[in-house]
């Protein structure tokens, strides 16, 4: 102790932790305490009288001391060791002192004792026979940590006391004792709150006695902040420990105890050593210095036991960077092996069924900053194996994976193009010919400038609306792109308003279809429901911007398109847009019209306030619209096979496609929306697709106004109305 604990601060700190330890001792048993340290350097350091003891000593020493009070022990801090001949190593070991822990047993009534020993023991596997024997004996009452004690590399040195008494409580409390207490309140006082109401206005928490297991004392274990940090990552789709998705194993090679095998220059059939100065985040082990380089001979003892490292693994340093807190990483590659890690390493590797998209967004997760949130153990400088092995890691939803496929794809197609071009450049002056290098540039960089010059459209706006928008609004904004290219400035005016209102009827009429079914479909209805019921009544631009606004008060689905298009509803920048043209789609409507000089200022506001709509409805990409034209079943597998087409961009007249679906049953001739999750969800009765009775085009209809007893249907794209061939189910679903 005495050896960590060199700055004044740091006494100070285990000053107070000692006095809080004193304090609780004497509250839940007798006043009369007894202070034992095991070695006289550490004794002489501590606050008040102690009693030096021998460590062999020690166990009498308790027995005698809990008989006439409460005990404050120091034991031994040293790393336990291995008993000879006796336990295999990675088990309990326990010190080579005497079994201290097994003559602690409570000799009183009420008796408390109260161990002060490093914050790791709480943990570690080498003190887990420890905390079983004491959980054994006694009832948890508190555990004390009190954090930066130490000086230099020991800066984050913590130390804890755990409270143990004959008597059970509420529950066990976990207290960090700090310098300065951020309320203001004295820290016996929040203690003492604690330990009686399991609550405090801090950091401290409390858990019910029977959730604490002596597998680990650990705060991260129970601590319900990070709990709840760790079920926030239930929004990427769900969460799972590390080691149910991966091997999680520490590195073979220990580079001091088998030092004589390690070389600095490469040897036949010798291994390359991978040790945690080697990792650079987020890359693989780095051999670019050669002074750092080192080998494995191949006569090492253990090489044909050990585990060698193979492409795809990640490794993790188990010392880490304590200023960022963050994991030191690394991805093992081909050209790397053959390869071996010392113990300064883990190894984690991914079982066969992780997809490369989960390996993908849990590597990211591990190299960010928010693996903080879900573990204290970066707080201190050595991350355990076991805190590693249970570390909760993002498992990602179907929507979140197919994202990082298409991310990983898009970063192997760049890579390919890119070694294409340079191809084309590298072998164009080879023969000597300047006519035939001039050639090969041209020809052979053909298909490579296409395929840059294609990118390119895609990160434009309008390209992207146009193109992977729903067919009814990228129909609608293609005219609008064509107006705008005319001198023809109030079409170009209406058409910017006209797009507008169709994409909100198809948000409004998407949210009708997809909410069918869910409690909240009545709720978000009930404005429709009054407003089609007066006479003469049209579902509009504000009918449907009402519908929008009311999901937006409602309980969503997590994950889900109902809670984007309740995003893009309650979204400030959207609905001030909104705002706007909604007041000028009303001037139109009741012949307040813009002056002629007036409109082309118009027009540019308005196709402002209009991309931004179509910016915030830019989730739409990811579903698609299709109409399905035909249907075959396969009875005995229960399998959908059904064609269809996709009403993706401005033009409807694409070429029919074919997929296997275990959904069902599925209807021939209806629209449905091929969610990002592979799903089908039918959108019948409020958007259809029909031949119009007017234009005769296949048209995508949606609600407009009840007509006797028939409810009238609108087309997105031209306005022509139909009679809906469902007119009973749309009243009885809106009733």
């Amino acid at each position: 102790m005495a050896g960590l604990i060199q700055n004044e601060g740091g006494v100070a700190l285990l000053n107070d932790l000692l006095q809080l330890s004193e304090y609780v001792a004497a509250q839940l048993g007798t006043r009369n305490l007894v202070r034992i340290a095991c070695r006289s350097e550490a004794a002489g350091q501590l606050p008040g009288e102690w009693k030096d003891v021998d460590p062999d000593e020690l166990g009498s020493s308790l027995r005698g001391a809990l008989e006439s009070g409460s005990v404050l022990v120091v034991p031994p801090w040293e790393q336990p060791r291995l008993r000879r001949g006796s336990i295999a190593q990675g088990a309990d070991a326990g010190h080579e002192f005497d079994q201290w822990w097994e003559a602690a047993q409570p000799t009183r009534e009420t008796s408390v004792l109260c161990i002060v020993i490093p914050t790791q023991f709480l943990h570690t596997g080498s003190w887990r026979a420890v905390r079983r024997s004491l959980a054994h004996r006694w009832r948890v009452r508190a555990i004390l940590t009190a954090s930066g004690l130490g000086g230099g590399f020991n800066a984050r040195f913590s130390a804890s006391v755990v409270v143990l008494s004959t008597e059970a409580g509420r529950g066990v409390a976990w207290f960090p004792v700090t310098v300065e207490d951020p309320n203001g309140r004295p820290a016996q006082r929040r203690l003492q709150h604690l330990i009686r109401t399991n609550s405090d206005s801090g950091r401290g928490f409390a858990v019910p006695t029977e959730e604490v297991s002596a597998e680990t004392w650990a705060p991260e274990a129970y601590d319900p902040e990070i709990a709840a940090r760790a079920q926030s990552l239930d929004v990427l789709g769900g969460r799972q420990r590390l080691d149910s998705v991966a091997e999680v194993f520490q590195g073979t090679i220990n580079i001091v105890a088998d030092q004589e095998w390690v070389t600095h220059e490469r040897q036949p059939e010798s291994v390359r050593l991978v040790r945690a100065t080697s990792l650079r985040r987020g890359q693989g082990p780095s051999w670019e210095d050669e002074r750092h380089r080192r080998w494995v001979s191949r006569d090492w003892p253990n090489l044909e036991s050990a585990t060698l490292l193979i492409p795809g693994d990640l490794l993790v340093s188990r010392v880490h960077d304590t200023t960022s807190r963050r994991l030191r990483t690394g991805i093992v590659e081909a050209y790397d092996l053959p390869a071996i890690a010392d113990r300064g390493i883990y190894v984690v590797r991914f079982n066969q069924d992780v997809t490369r998209a989960r390996r993908a967004l849990i590597v990211a997760f591990l190299e960010s900053e928010m693996v903080t949130g879900v573990t204290r153990h970066l707080h201190s400088t050595q991350l355990p194996l076991d805190a590693l092995q249970s570390l909760p890691v993002p498992i990602p939803d179907q929507l979140l994976e197919t994202a990082f496929e298409e991310l990983e794809q898009a970063g192997r197609l760049l890579d390919a193009w890119k070694v294409d071009a340079l191809e084309v450049m590298g072998e164009a002056f080879r023969e000597g010919d300047l006519a035939t290098a001039r050639s090969a540039i041209i020809e052979g960089g053909r298909l490579t400038r296409m395929r840059v010059n294609a990118a390119s459209l895609v990160g434009d706006f309008r390209h992207m609306v146009l193109t992977q928008y729903p067919y009814p609004v990228a129909y609608r904004y293609r005219h609008l792109t064509t107006a705008s290219t005319t001198h023809e400035l109030r079409t170009t005016y209406a058409k910017a308003l006209a797009c507008a209102e169709t994409l909100i009827g198809f948000l409004g009429s998407l949210t009708l279809s997809l909410s069918e079914g869910m409690p909240l479909h009545q709720n978000i209805t009930s404005n429709l429901r009054d407003q089609m019921g007066r006479a003469g009544f049209s579902v509009g631009l504000g009918s449907w911007w009402s519908v929008l606004r009311n999901l937006t008060t409602q309980t969503i689905p997590s994950g889900s398109l109902l809670e984007q298009v309740a995003s893009f509803a309650s979204s400030n920048e959207v609905t001030n847009a909104y705002a706007r043209l909604s007041e000028r789609r009303n001037n139109e409507a009741h012949q307040r019209q813009v002056e002629e000089h007036e409109l082309a200022a118009a027009i540019d506001q308005s196709t402002t306030d209009l991309d931004v709509l179509l910016a915030g409805a830019q989730f739409l990409v990811d579903s698609h619209l299709v109409h399905v034209t035909n249907t075959r079943v396969d009875a005995r597998r229960q399998i959908y096979t059904i064609d269809y087409r996709e009403l993706r961009g401005d033009n409807a007249v694409v070429p029919s496609a074919r997929m296997e679906t275990d959904q069902g049953p599925i209807e021939t001739d209806a629209l449905y929306l091929h969610g990002a999750d592979g799903r089908l969800q039918l959108l019948r009765p409020f958007l259809t697709v029909a031949t119009c009775p007017r234009c005769h085009a296949q048209s995508l209809f949606h609600l407009d106004r009840w007509q006797g007893k028939e409810v009238m249907l609108r087309s997105l794209e031209h306005g022509h109305v139909m009679a809906s061939p469902d007119s009973e189910l749309i009243l009885q679903l809106l009733s």
